[in-house]
């Protein structure tokens, strides 16, 4: 009789209509999400928040990962009283929980970058003085979907 590990029945679970496969020497799950592939990897979860790939870009809150205007515009507008975005995610060890599915990691992940990609729109047209009409066009050619 085979036991599966926890982790996995875990992630089964969490993620019950998306294929995946498990490299067992590794712990890394790969699965294909939303066009995108992402790699999991679960060793101690559920009781450690896994490792994120998207793409083979590693999940990442940090600063250093995005361009510093818009980093400095993101915590001015909307992270002003949350504090550090890397500590107060749910990615993060000290609000890790069981809980936590990976679907919802992957929700607030994608909230994050739609509110980027929101605040990097305002950036660019900020300042511009095309009538709007003109805007709304040019903004619906630079549309990405996630």
């Amino acid at each position: 009789m085979y036991f599966e590990p926890l982790n996995i029945r875990r992630f089964r679970k969490d993620l019950s209509d998306t294929p995946f496969t498990y490299n067992v020497q590794d712990k890394l799950v790969t699965a294909n999400i939303d066009g995108k592939e992402h790699k999991f990897k679960i060793e101690h979860y559920p009781f450690s928040p896994p490792i994120i790939w998207i793409n083979d870009k590693r999940l990442s809150y940090s600063s250093m990962c995005y361009p510093p205007r818009l980093w400095k515009t993101y915590n001015e507008t909307y992270n002003k009283f949350k504090g550090c975005i890397c500590c107060n995610n749910k990615l993060c060890e000290n609000n890790w929980s069981p809980v936590f599915r990976i679907t919802d990691l992957l929700n607030e992940y994608r909230d994050f970058e739609n509110t980027l990609k929101l605040i990097a729109k305002i950036l660019v047209f900020k300042h511009s003085s095309l009538p709007d009409d003109m805007i709304f066009e040019i903004e619906s050619f630079l549309l990405v979907k996630y």
